[in-house]
């Protein structure tokens, strides 16, 4: 019996060493862009410029300057695009009963851009968005593994390609939904709040969420997109922005940050083809708690 208990460990120690990647310090591993004030389309168009590879998987995609620029480079490099909303030349289309809410590239392989903006004039310009720009082979190797997927026809429950990723002094958990169970992965880094909890939701309807934030013995803050369809959140407020507050944001304790396509539904966690990155790491969670606090000091009070 010992020596089975052993095994079992054994093999669960080997998952997690190989689940786990300590890469050579990269210089400036991870940038990040907050929408409007930043100006999103950089990044794209900054990657994308050079690139021999570039595979994205967008909700929506409108943005004439990322559309255009994609069309001149599929002429010499290896351009792949899946859309779920609007048909654009050359691009593969979500199956109609699916979908496709993702936000993600990948770029020869190396660069991972995600996030909540979908490149259209009003998630760049307009909505309140974020936009995470990573270096790193391991982790480009999963979004890449979840592209492969759904060019191949895999929508909705998939295999898992979930990874932890080490780089300097990030470390960095990638996830999609709904094979790896966003809301289970959220509520797993709430529990771990010792001191708060800051949310950024374009839509919130999960209930497992909001009963945990209620019975949090922390400080929960949470800013919703006025527009949409909200369950009572404890201590949450409506934003004022007169377009869209479209941020899928969790804070933990000033240290982690989750950002993605997740939206806290039930869509969002069992229907959609989704992802979630958690960013462990103190500078990038005091760049989110400034955008956090500067949308949520003035905001209207919301349910309470």
């Amino acid at each position: 019996m010992k020596k089975f208990i052993f095994l079992v460990f054994l093999v669960a120690l080997l998952s997690f060493l190989d689940s786990y990647e300590t890469i050579e310090k990269i210089p400036d591993p991870i940038q990040v862009y907050f929408c409007p004030k930043d100006d999103c389309l950089k990044p794209f168009i900054e990657n994308f410029m050079n690139a021999t590879s570039i595979h994205c998987a967008f909700y929506d995609l409108k943005s004439e300057e990322i559309i255009d620029l994609l069309a001149v480079k599929s002429k010499k490099s290896d351009v792949r695009v899946i859309v779920n909303q609007n048909y654009i030349d050359g691009a593969k289309k979500a199956p109609k009963f699916k979908t496709m809410h993702n936000k993600f590239c990948v770029i020869d392989g190396y660069i991972t851009i995600t996030g909540s903006m979908n490149p259209t004039n009003n998630g760049i310009y307009k909505n309140n968005n974020n936009v995470v720009v990573v270096k790193s082979r391991k982790l480009a190797k999963n979004y890449e593994s979840e592209f492969q997927e759904m060019w191949d026809g895999t929508f909705g429950e998939g295999r898992s390609t979930s990874s932890i990723v080490k780089i300097n002094d990030f470390v960095l958990e990638s996830y999609f939904c709904p094979e790896d169970s966003c809301e289970v992965r959220v509520i797993h880094e709430l529990k771990k709040a010792k001191n708060s909890i800051k949310i950024m939701a374009f839509s919130f309807t999960s209930y497992p969420i909001s009963d945990f934030l209620a019975s949090a013995n922390v400080s929960v803050e949470v800013l919703l997109e006025k527009r949409q369809k909200a369950i009572s959140v404890v201590n949450s407020r409506n934003d004022t922005n007169p377009k869209t507050m479209h941020h899928k944001v969790f804070i933990i304790d000033n240290s982690t940050v989750i950002t993605g396509s997740y939206n806290p539904t039930k869509n969002g966690n069992t229907h959609n083809d989704e992802n979630i990155l958690i960013i462990r790491n103190g500078d990038i969670a005091i760049r989110f708690i400034r955008e956090f606090q500067g949308l949520y000091t003035g905001v209207s009070t919301g349910s309470q």
